[in-house]
């Protein structure tokens, strides 16, 4: 399974009342560590497709989910619904780190 295109339209199906954890990146298509993180984010969403779901989350066209997860900057991953881990920001996060 790849990355998932979450918005506010899917968001409580998809990550709410998901069977799997979700990790939702917050991005922008003009974000150049945003595209350095994309790869990575893909082979992640490849290889754990059976336990986790990864969503993409387009801070200019998903306004209301940015400021729902007070986004301030990106590239921003999370871990919604119950998890208090998240990883903020970092600018060339390593696979490991992800996982």
């Amino acid at each position: 399974m790849t990355e998932l295109k979450i918005t506010a339209a899917n968001f409580e199906n998809e990550v709410l009342h998901s069977d799997k954890p979700v990790l939702l990146d917050f991005y922008a298509d003009w974000c150049g560590p945003c595209k350095m993180l994309s790869p990575i984010l893909h082979e992640l969403a490849e290889e754990k497709s059976g336990a986790l779901k990864v969503g993409k989350v387009n801070v200019d066209e998903q306004m209301e989910l940015a400021m729902r997860f007070q986004v301030s900057s990106i590239p921003m991953r999370r871990r919604p619904g119950g998890c208090s881990r998240s990883t903020r920001r970092s600018p060339s996060p390593s696979r490991r780190t992800l996982r």
